[in-house]
C-alpha cells in the first residue's frame, strides 16, 4: 500500500516537473529527478501542487532553485503552468546546459513562470539571462521555446531599460551557425 502511494506521488511529480525543463540537454529528460523542499502539498483532484521553502529541483544538468514552486495541471492531468518564486533575500534560479559545447545557461528572476503546453517562459522582477559573457536583463523577459524568440517588453520608467550584451565571439558563432543552415 505504501509502495503504491509512493509510486503515485512519483508518477505525479514526473508528470509535473519533467515538462518544465524545456531548454536543456535532451539527455536530461532521461535522468532521474530529485525534488526537495521543506514542505509539499499536492491535490490530485484540483491538479494543484505547492512546494514551500528551499525548493530544489535537479535533473541531469538542469537545476532550479526557489523559495516556492506551484504547479497547475489541466483536466487531462497535463502540466499547464509551473511558477518558481524567489524570496525577499534571493531570486529564483534556473541553470542548465543547452548544448555540451556551450556555457551554462543561467536565468534569474523574482518569478519564473513556465507555460509547458504553450512552451513559453516569463521571467519577472530583476530578470536576467546569461550564457557565457552574453547577457540580457530587464524587469520582464519572455521566451517562446517553439519559435526560439526572446521578447523584452517596454519597461516602466521606474524599472529602467532592458540591457543586452553580446560578446563578439558569440556574434561570430551565431553568424557561422546561420550560414551553415
Amino acid at each position: 500500500m505504501l509502495a503504491t502511494c509512493y509510486l503515485r506521488i512519483f508518477t505525479f511529480l514526473v508528470g509535473v516537473i519533467v515538462p518544465i525543463v524545456g531548454v536543456c540537454l535532451p539527455s536530461d529528460n532521461e535522468k532521474p529527478m530529485q525534488i526537495a523542499a521543506d514542505s509539499a502539498e499536492m491535490n490530485r483532484e484540483t491538479g494543484a501542487a505547492a512546494y514551500q521553502n528551499n525548493v530544489e529541483i535537479d535533473q541531469g544538468t538542469t537545476h532550479i532553485r526557489g523559495d516556492k514552486l506551484t504547479t497547475h495541471n489541466n483536466s487531462h492531468n497535463k502540466l499547464e503552468k509551473a511558477v518558481v518564486e524567489g524570496s525577499a533575500k534571493e531570486l529564483a534560479h534556473y541553470r542548465t546546459l543547452t548544448e555540451l559545447n556551450k556555457p551554462e545557461l543561467k536565468a534569474d528572476a523574482m518569478k519564473i513562470t513556465f507555460y509547458t503546453i504553450k512552451r513559453y517562459v516569463i521571467l519577472e522582477g530583476q530578470a536576467q539571462i546569461t550564457q557565457g559573457k552574453d547577457l540580457i536583463q530587464g524587469e520582464r523577459l519572455e521566451y517562446d521555446l517553439t519559435k526560439r524568440q526572446l521578447k523584452a517588453p517596454e519597461q516602466p520608467k521606474s524599472h529602467g531599460r532592458t540591457t543586452i550584451i553580446i560578446e563578439p565571439d558569440s556574434i561570430a558563432d551565431s553568424r557561422a551557425s546561420s550560414a551553415s543552415k
